[in-house]
């Protein structure tokens, strides 16, 4: 009994700890910058901040955790974007933070034709324009 005890507590702690350790992202804003430009739902340009939006939180995680994108000219107004994260976090909580930041983004700068949101373990920058982060 003392013995099964014992590789109870260890297997237990074994589990447990990697989950302590990784508790999740700082999602703390260090700043936001929206555009004062807007676009509209019904505009081309939409589409092309949606999709993104969908290729940074799809994709920054499993690229080394920063990740420069392009939206498809199919939608006739081009949009550019970028995500990075803190390169300490696992896959899972890149993705949870740049989602989080989207969220950010679609209540505080809905429709701004660029928008930079810096948190402490991530960031997201769309604009429609290109540009690089020297």
């Amino acid at each position: 009994m003392t013995a099964w005890h014992g590789v109870s507590i260890a297997i237990f702690l074994l589990f447990s700890v990697p989950e302590i350790a990784q508790s999740g992202p700082d999602v703390t804003v260090l700043y936001s910058i929206c555009n004062v430009n807007r676009f509209t739902s019904s505009d081309d340009y939409a589409g092309s901040v949606a999709e993104v939006f969908n290729l940074l939180m799809k994709k920054t995680s499993t690229s080394n955790y920063n990740l420069y994108v392009t939206s498809d000219p199919k939608y006739g107004s081009l949009c550019y974007g970028h995500g990075a994260c803190n390169g300490v976090l696992s896959h899972q909580n890149c993705d949870s933070c740049l989602k989080y930041a989207t969220g950010l983004i679609i209540d505080q700068c809905e429709f701004s034709i660029g928008v930079q949101f810096q948190l402490k373990d991530c960031r997201i920058r769309y604009e429609n324009r290109r540009f690089s982060e020297s």
